[in-house]
């Protein structure tokens, strides 16, 4: 839980965290939050800044008829990072289009029964997921293995 902050560390020209706000007073705060929610601050920085709780400063932002951002930030595709961004598939058989599909699968069904090795390997080795090479394995009809002995 979050203490409030200190009368120090708190601008003066908020009402204190634990007085009641009401009628034009009231008004007044949610219009100043409004203000700096529509600039960009989110209600965790006003809620910190204020030293009142996150629903109060939602609940006057409600008040003063904010359209709440949605969660996680920006979605303004400037201000959104290249990180987040989702990266292009490197392989082109992680969705495996139905014509090719049986293909694919009987190839990897035919491999994995002539070795001895597992589905990780052979996923590896095709660059493929481990799940989407065990799928096509049992719709080529392999015969999976359950591992190896210890």
């Amino acid at each position: 839980m979050q203490k409030a902050p200190t009368p120090e560390s708190r601008p003066s020209d908020w009402p204190p965290p634990h007085q009641r706000v009401r009628g034009e007073r009231r008004h007044q705060l949610a219009a100043r939050l409004k203000k700096k929610y529509d600039a960009g601050s989110s209600i965790r920085a006003l809620a910190a800044e204020t030293g009142r709780s996150y629903g109060h400063i939602n609940q006057l932002l409600h008040e003063a008829g904010v359209d709440l951002r949605g969660r996680g930030g920006s979605r303004n595709r400037t201000n959104v990072r290249a990180s987040h961004q989702r990266p292009e598939r490197a392989n082109p058989w992680c969705r495996v289009p139905s014509s090719q599909r049986a293909e694919l699968a009987a190839k990897l069904k035919e491999e994995y029964e002539a070795s001895h090795g597992t589905i990780g390997t052979l996923a590896a080795k095709h660059g493929l997921g481990y799940h989407l090479v065990r799928a096509l394995l049992h719709e080529a009809g392999a015969d999976i293995r359950q591992g190896s002995p210890t």
